[in-house]
């Protein structure tokens, strides 16, 4: 559930992203990477990676965006249509579920904040998959289930915790209490109960990253934890300097658990192809 304001938002992340490309990828020219941020919102992070000289692109569900690709008018902000991002950023088909772009497209995938709320991973990744080049890279960052003790989009305490069995008591003790987020102000504490109950039940999709390995796996091949290299290349002083300390790895471990999460996975190419391109 993208608030209007992030749709609004155009700063994204392309900056952590590149500097986690610069090692994976290393050396590397931007201008040859094409690149798709899934779940783009508005598209700050497309954005981002276009400035640094990226091939790259957008899609999301676009539950407000027209239906033809590229037409963004009286429907998206006036900012967004009318920058460089027109025709960059496409929606995703929902039924049958299916990225707009074909097949073999992209060297890099990356999302960020996007996969605790989407419901079908397993189709999600395995069109990922579909899209990524042999050999391509994903990078996917998330918050972890134990994120913080208040869930950010509706401002309950310990949602994320309690998920998928949050009690209706506990969203309508908040309620009751006046707890509101920027969109639910002066609605009747029924009505907040009402929207928080299908966002829970409908908008969050905690996964474990045992459930992100063992998916990874069975569609790539091929698992990464890059929590380490993303706290070192992060713009948190305090954090790189712990992440080179003798207990950098054990850091990295309850950061993921309590914070946040970063993975990632490599599309094998099939062994002959590998063994064309070594010849």
């Amino acid at each position: 559930m993208n608030s209007i304001k992030e749709k609004l938002n155009l700063a994204g992340d392309g900056e952590l992203f590149h500097s986690i490309l610069e090692h994976e990828l290393c050396p590397h020219d931007p201008a040859t990477i094409r690149i798709l941020d899934f779940g783009c919102g508005a598209g700050g992070t497309v954005k981002d990676f276009l400035d640094r000289g990226y091939d790259a692109y957008g899609c999301d569900l676009g539950i407000d965006w027209p239906v033809g690709v590229g037409e963004w008018h009286g429907t998206m902000p006036e900012i967004v249509w009318k920058s460089d991002l027109r025709g960059r950023l496409r929606p995703i088909r929902p039924t049958p579920y299916h990225l707009p772009f074909e097949a073999g497209t992209f060297d890099v995938v990356v999302s960020n904040q996007v996969f605790e709320h989407v419901r079908n991973k397993r189709e999600a990744f395995s069109e990922i998959a579909r899209v990524l080049k042999p050999n391509g890279l994903g990078i996917h960052m998330f918050p972890a289930k134990w994120f913080l003790p208040v869930e950010t989009h509706i401002k309950v305490p310990f949602v994320s915790w309690m998920w998928p069995n949050v009690p209706i008591w506990w969203l309508a003790l908040w309620a009751i209490l006046g707890v509101r987020n920027e969109f639910q102000r002066g609605m009747k504490w029924r009505n907040v109960v009402a929207v928080n109950r299908d966002y829970c039940r409908d908008g969050l999709h905690y996964w474990r990253v045992h459930q992100f390995r063992a998916l990874f796996a069975e569609t790539f091949g091929d698992y990464s934890d890059l929590s380490l290299l993303k706290l070192r290349v992060g713009q948190n002083r305090t954090a790189r300097l712990i992440s080179h300390s003798p207990m950098a790895w054990l850091f990295a471990k309850l950061y993921g658990t309590f914070r946040q999460n970063c993975i990632g996975h490599h599309k094998r190419a099939p062994p002959e192809l590998s063994r064309a391109k070594l010849s």
